[in-house]
Parts: structure tokens; C-alpha cells; sequence
């Protein structure tokens, strides 16, 4: 009932705003509790870094902001960026500046040369703006120990993005992607403006006498975002004169919807993901308790999880991965990356890393309990007198010191020898049944002096003999080792 009242009310504001029966004074207030009881944003108290193109939304939230400081005992201070694109730049700069001044606010500037970043990257000069913007004001948010970033997109970037996803075919989180609240890098970044539209905002500074810039690139019909709002909002306005207002209502039908899915995903994957050293398993049991509509959203969610796989996702990169659901057979899904179904008593979903680049691991570098996240696993490496001998699937002792031994991947032509007899390592592990897909993945545990690998976690060890000294006690603890060894026992692979 909660969430239901606090849509409600976000709705109400929202409509008041976007028709302008509203002060933008009483208007941020709503907005700012609703960030604060809703989202549980802490505004107050919180340091605020906003960011400040010298255009008139963002020194509108500036100032706006200021009217607050008092009031909810806020630290604001500004960050400015010169991009270099137009030779006005400076004068943006100089009224930021300014402004900052006026209102004892600190002013981080920086500069980017983006015309020359754009030829070296390539794509748009909008996106690779984009990117470096958020690329310094996260930079600067962090030196500063900001608590959060404020951004001053106001209702016609809202209209004009929804638009613009629209025409690329993006779904519900392509038409909701902008925000009140959202999070880069672990910081949030507000947009309280974003019911507000650019002609109201400009009125207010108007009105008080308050100086803005105006980037004379915005009439310029070359870029999209200009193109969709000068062009196309004009022949939709004689369609709909009311065109932000029934966009506005579009995407509030749509937000709550968002929300939910995004909730219920990231419980999906904190609960039921399972991290591999680049890779992971899902239990499909997962999948099919949820709607159509979640399913798809889940796929997209581990698709995206893969480190530079895609710039970006395509709906036929979604359906792919459905299809390995439903065949079970493995299929590449990006460069260098599978995805496959185990299927045993229970059916899991992996995506992995065909040849992973797993670092090689000196264990006396590992005294005590260490966490490799690399390798997806806690290890303890103890060193005699042990207060007990471990009976753990992943433990074992063995007569080296640490300084002898390493942990690490499989390599070509790896001997395992057990102290009786020496066999192919590849050998060993077939006729373990572990997924083949972990295999080049699975810790090894290697004798540096004799390059043999002398433990296979979970699988076997160098059998101690009566007469040698138990130096080394070496346990291994992470959830998939245990899950691949019970999968191996259902199944060979």
C-alpha cells in the first residue's frame, strides 16, 4: 500500500508540474521527499554536487537548490565541463562560474577535448559527450565525497528521449531510461527537474533577473535529439497539442511497471545467480515462474552482465539466449563467450568465458583466509602445528610449504600425480563428469619444484604417506565448486 500511495503521489505532482499549477519552489520539496521516503535517498545533511552547464535547467536547479540549502542543510558545490565543441564554450564556463560565485558555491572545472575523443572512438558527438561527461562528474563526485549528483534534465528531455527510444524499438527500460533516481559507479544521481518543463524554467530565472546560456547548437537539426524535437514534436504538436503532457502520462503508466521488474530482477540475480571465474549459473527452475515479459528482461540482465561483449544489447541477442534455453545446446552468445544448459536433476543455465584468464596464485602470499575474486572463491592456507585436519570435500594437506605451491588453471599437457601413479590431468578430469564448461576453470593446485599438479579440489590429492610431515592445510569454499561436484555426481557430461 506504501508503494501504491507514494506512485500516487508522484503522479499528482508530476501532472501539476507538466501543467504548471504548481510553484517549482513547493514542486521540489514534494519531489525531494518523495526521493527521500520512497527511494530512501538522505538528502539531508548531504553533500550535492550538481551539475552545471550554465544552461538554464541545470542553473535553475542551482539556484533552486540554494532556496533549500538552509532548509535541509545541504553542502552543494558545482562541476562545469567545457567539451570544446563550440568556440562559446568558454562564455558557458564564465557563467557557471559566476553563478557559483554568487551563490558561495565551490566550482570544479575540467575540459575535454570530445571533437578529438569522437575520432578516435567514433559514434556520435552526442554520445561520446555523454560518456565523458558523466566520466568527470563521477571523478569529481568522488574526490569531493559527494553523497550524490544532481543533473538538471527537466521534462523536454524527457519527452524527446522517450520519443527517441521509441524510434530505435526499446521497451519499457529503453522509453522509462531517464529517471528521478538512478546510480552510476555506486553514486546517485538525481534529476529532480524532470517533471519541468524548459520553457517554466526559463520563466523563473526570467523573472528573477538570473543569467543562463544558450547552446546555440540545440537549433541545430543535424543531431537527433534536435531532430526529434524541433522536427517531429512540431508535426506531432498539430496532431496532439498537448504533446508533453500525453507523453508525460505514457511514460507514468510505464514507470511503475519499470520499477517493479527492476526490483524483482535484482532479487533475481543477488538470490539466485551463481558467480563463475568469468561466467555464471542460473537454475532455470528461475525462469519458469516468471512472465513472458520477466523472462526476456532476465536473459537481457545476463546478457549484459558480460564485460564489453556488446555496446549495446539487441532484442536478437535476447532471443538467442532463449533459444539455448529451450534447445540446450551450447551456442556463442558474444565474442568469445557461450552459453550452454547442464542437464541433470535440475536444470542450470551457463554462460561462460570459452577460454577464461585466470591468474596464477603463489599460496604463500595466501596465509590465513583470503578472498580471490577472480577465481570466485575463498581459500585458507594454514601452516603446521593445525588445530584439526580438514574433512572437508575442499580441504587437503599436503607435505610442502606454501612457498612451493600455486594455485591456478589447467594448462596444456598438466600431469596430476597422486603419489602412487602420474596420469594426463584432462584424463582425470573427464572421468570426474564435471561440466566441461568448468573445466578449464576448476583450481588446481600445482607443485611449483616438479610443475605436477598434486590437488584437484573435490576431485582427488597426493595421498600423504605415514612417514611425511603434514605442513600445508589448504580449503577451498565457494558455492559453485559444490554445485559442479553435485552436478558431476548426477551426470557425465
Amino acid at each position: 500500500m506504501r508503494d501504491t500511495l507514494s506512485w500516487l503521489k508522484l503522479f499528482r505532482i508530476a501532472n501539476l508540474a507538466i501543467e504548471e499549477k504548481i510553484s517549482l519552489k513547493e514542486y521540489l520539496e514534494e519531489i525531494l521527499n518523495f526521493l527521500e521516503e520512497f527511494e530512501d535517498v538522505p538528502l539531508k545533511g548531504s553533500k550535492v554536487l550538481v551539475g552545471l552547464s550554465g544552461g538554464p535547467d541545470s542553473v535553475s536547479l542551482l539556484y533552486l537548490l540554494a532556496d533549500l540549502r538552509d532548509k535541509l542543510n545541504l553542502d552543494l558545490e558545482a562541476f562545469h565541463l567545457n567539451h570544446r565543441i563550440r568556440d562559446s564554450a568558454s562564455r558557458d564556463a564564465e557563467i557557471a562560474q559566476a553563478h557559483c560565485r554568487s551563490l558561495q558555491v565551490p566550482f570544479h572545472y575540467r575540459e575535454a577535448d570530445v571533437p578529438k575523443l569522437r575520432r578516435q572512438l567514433g559514434g556520435s558527438l552526442e554520445e561520446v559527450a555523454r560518456k565523458v561527461r558523466y566520466q568527470h562528474i563521477i571523478e569529481v563526485a568522488r574526490s569531493i565525497k559527494a553523497d550524490l549528483i544532481a543533473l538538471g534534465h527537466n521534462a523536454d528531455d524527457l519527452a524527446s528521449t522517450l520519443v527517441m527510444n521509441l524510434l530505435r524499438g526499446s521497451g519499457i527500460k529503453g522509453v522509462t531510461s531517464l529517471r528521478l533516481l538512478t546510480e552510476r559507479e555506486g553514486i546517485p544521481i538525481i534529476r529532480p527537474l524532470l517533471f519541468i518543463r524548459k520553457g517554466t524554467l526559463k520563466r523563473f530565472l526570467d523573472e528573477r533577473g538570473i543569467t543562463y546560456a544558450i547552446d546555440e547548437t540545440n537549433a541545430d537539426t543535424r543531431y537527433t535529439r534536435n531532430k526529434i524535437y524541433i522536427e517531429v514534436f512540431d508535426a506531432l504538436r498539430k496532431v496532439n497539442p498537448k504533446l508533453e503532457s500525453a507523453l508525460l502520462k505514457h511514460y507514468l503508466n510505464l514507470l511503475p511497471i519499470r520499477w517493479d521488474v527492476d526490483r524483482k530482477l535484482s532479487k533475481i540475480l543477488r538470490e539466485e545467480l551463481i558467480s563463475l571465474p568469468e561466467g555464471w549459473m542460473i537454475n532455470l527452475e528461475v525462469f519458469t515462474s516468471l512472465s513472458p515479459y520477466l523472462s526476456l528482461s532476465l536473459a537481457g540482465e545476463l546478457i549484459k552482465l558480460i564485460p564489453k561483449a556488446k555496446q549495446k544489447l539487441e532484442f536478437s541477442d535476447v532471443v538467442n539466449l532463449g533459444e539455448v534455453i529451450a534447445s540446450g545446446k551450447r551456442r556463442t552468445i558474444a565474442k568469445g563467450w557461450l552459453s550452454e544448459v547442464l542437464e541433470t536433476s535440475e536444470r542450470y543455465l551457463v554462460i561462460y568465458k570459452k577460454d577464461p584468464e585466470l591468474p596464477e596464485v603463489s599460496l604463500s602470499e595466501l596465509r590465513g583466509k583470503r578472498v580471490i575474486p577472480s577465481w570466485e572463491l575463498e581459500i585458507e592456507v594454514k601452516t603446521a602445528p593445525f588445530e584439526r585436519i580438514g574433512d572437508e570435500s575442499f580441504s587437503w594437506v599436503l607435505p610442502f610449504p606454501p612457498s612451493q605451491l600455486v594455485l591456478r588453471a589447467r594448462q596444456p599437457g598438466d600431469i596430476f600425480f597422486n603419489g602412487n601413479f602420474r596420469r594426463k590431468l584432462k584424463k582425470v578430469l573427464s572421468e570426474s563428469k564435471l561440466p566441461r564448461c568448468l573445466r578449464n576453470r576448476w583450481p588446481l593446485i600445482v607443485h611449483k619444484p616438479t610443475r605436477y599438479v598434486i590437488w584437484i579440489p573435490g576431485i582427488s590429492g597426493l595421498k600423504r604417506r605415514e612417514d611425511e610431515e603434514r605442513i600445508t592445510m589448504i580449503t577451498l569454499r565457494a558455492k559453485w565448486l559444490s554445485l559442479a561436484l553435485s552436478l558431476a555426481s548426477e551426470k557425465s557430461y
